[in-house]
């Protein structure tokens, strides 16, 4: 039965036409092998809604992909040293032209292109965890898109905190990383977050989010005490003078933005939930009166509406509509290496700023794990002129057509699918297109893993 369910997939992919540039599960993404990038929007409260899934189990896993892009093997493991301590580690390699947005490197040997994705270290108790390592610092969101650390882009080195109340209604994040400056080896870049998250009275239905966070850059610059500070939000630091340029300097090198969230859900009978979920990102807004004649402001939203179906066998049908715009400017900064890149690639949103884009997506996927059996996404993108790396200025786009003209729109089709050969194997296939591309770009996995022992209690 599940041949024959895998056999009509493939065949409604071959005839399908239309187009899609963003992969439509994270299954296929190099990384993700612990199950990272994957956490449930619908956490009972807002520490889970934080932390990472950590494994209940030491565990190994391999996996090769094939695809007409070419080849790529991944890698690593997970190991509790002890009680509180786990260790884990994740490896990737790959022959495909985009190795630099796919891994963070495009340096070569042989053909190939590899890069330690997850190297870390994490101490984690029931109200506190500590994480020292390298891995992808995005907030884990069950989103299309994310405004804030998309999962495309690379991984970092970073050390992140994570703190719970007692009655665990509110979770608080602190992420402190490093990037790397692909222009001037003594200019350096770092990055810090916080994140705010809260169940009001303990509704689990309901989940409020709030944060900022900043990218600042200069010439052998260290990490400023006021970024570490687990409490006062960044962006107040410019008013108390703090950041580099705020003194009336040509140059601005501290480049802070908010944002808030918020998901709802509610049970519309036992087995059917309709939910919505939102999310603003404000980078620059102009509170002088002089400025908002002359500047536009910078802004991001996100809107999302999702009907689940809860199925036999702990399975859930979800169907999903998720819209995102984003103004000219946005992840765009004067200041000398502070735009939202990092080696070279966006940082947030996937396709930058200046753009609308909508996404209806329908999946199937396990309760348990959240694993994806079927998902197919239909998604339609208005893209503007304006790139994140571009030179800053606000002043030209005032008033103007947005997304900037001549306006890019492209079509998008993805479909994906997965199958359990046997327990620890599992093999899973992707197929994407865009009107802009030439063809199919078709994708290919086998992954195998294989848990030893339990958790020391």
């Amino acid at each position: 039965m599940r041949v024959r369910t895998l056999r009509v997939l493939l065949m409604a992919l071959t005839l399908l036409g239309g187009a899609c540039s963003l992969p439509a599960m994270d299954l296929l993404l190099p990384g993700d092998p612990f199950g990272e990038l994957t956490r449930l929007r619908w956490a009972e409260d807002g520490w889970d809604a934080l932390r990472a899934p950590l494994p209940a189990h030491d565990e190994l896993q391999l996996r090769a992909g094939l695809g007409n892009p070419g080849l790529w093997l991944e890698g690593g493991g997970a190991w509790w040293l002890e009680h509180r301590l786990l260790g884990q580690i994740w490896v990737a390699g790959t022959t495909e032209d985009e190795g630099l947005a796919l891994l963070g490197t495009n340096k070569r040997r042989g053909g190939w292109t590899g890069r330690i994705l997850l190297g870390s270290l994490i101490w984690d108790t029931p109200g506190f965890q500590l994480e020292w390592g390298r891995r992808h610092p995005g907030a884990g969101e069950d989103r299309l898109r994310e405004l804030t650390w998309s999962r495309e882009a690379p991984a970092v080195d970073l050390l992140r905190a994570l703190w719970r109340t007692r009655d665990g209604r509110l979770g608080l994040e602190l992420t402190c990383a490093q990037l790397l400056s692909t222009e001037n080896p003594n200019l350096k870049r770092w990055f810090a977050r916080h994140r705010l998250v809260w169940h009001p009275g303990g509704n689990p239905r309901l989940r409020l989010e709030a944060g900022d966070q900043v990218l600042f850059t200069g010439i052998q610059r260290g990490f400023d005490w006021q970024y570490i500070n687990p409490v006062v939000p960044f962006f107040l630091e410019n008013f108390e003078g703090y950041e580099a340029g705020s003194q009336g300097e040509s140059t601005d090198q501290d480049n802070s933005s908010l944002f808030l969230g918020c998901d709802v859900r509610h049970p519309i009978s036992e087995l059917l939930t309709l939910g919505c979920y939102g999310e603003l990102l404000v980078d620059e807004f102009q509170l002088d009166g002089a400025d908002r004649d002359k500047l536009d402001d910078a802004l991001g939203l996100t809107l999302g509406l999702e009907l689940q179906r809860r199925l036999p066998r702990d399975r859930v049908l979800r169907l999903r509509w998720e819209g995102n715009a984003l103004s000219h400017w946005t992840y765009v900064h004067r200041g000398e290496e502070t735009s939202y890149l990092e080696r070279g690639v966006v940082i947030g949103h996937h396709e930058g700023g200046d753009l609308v884009e909508h996404h209806v997506q329908l999946q199937l996927s396990r309760l348990v794990g959240r694993q994806e059996l079927l998902s197919l996404t239909v998604g339609n993108l208005h893209k503007g002129t304006i790139e994140v790396g571009d030179e800053w200025d606000a002043e030209s786009t005032k008033g103007g057509d947005w997304p900037s003209s001549p306006t890019k729109q492209s079509f998008r089709l993805c479909g994906a699918g997965s199958l359990e050969l046997r327990p620890g194997l599992t093999l899973a296939l992707e197929a994407e297109r865009v009107t802009d591309s030439s063809g199919w770009t078709l994708r290919s996995r086998l992954g195998w893993r294989r848990q030893f022992n339990e958790r020391p209690r």
